[in-house]
């Protein structure tokens, strides 16, 4: 799905991305959950969000997207995995999108 999304809005926005989602990942876990975290699941969820917002027009795409973060969120729940850093990402993800369309970075499609 990265690959996807770099090849769509090009190399240095999915940089941009990247490191956004991250930053807003580690804040929000090290507010929410102070305790140790190891994983990608946060930036793994942001990027999936913002994908499921790039592709929104197209319905298939979208409905795909939309059903991986939606078990990825169910996932977040089973013993031993981060549910904090699954909906913190997916939160993040959010937040990037809004920040893109704000700051029309790339123009989103």
């Amino acid at each position: 799905m990265g690959m996807m999304l770099e090849r769509y809005v090009g190399w240095w926005r999915y940089l941009l991305m990247v490191l956004l989602v991250w930053n807003l990942s580690v804040l929000g876990l090290w507010f929410f959950n102070p305790g140790a975290v190891l994983g990608f699941s946060g930036i793994g969820m942001g990027l999936m969000v913002l994908a499921y917002f790039y592709w929104q027009d197209v319905a298939q795409m979208a409905q795909m997207i939309g059903g991986l973060v939606v078990l990825n969120l169910i996932f977040g729940f089973m013993p031993g995995v981060s549910w904090q850093g699954h909906a913190i990402g997916a939160i993040s993800g959010l937040a990037v999108y809004g920040l893109i369309r704000i700051a029309k970075i790339g123009q989103a499609h």
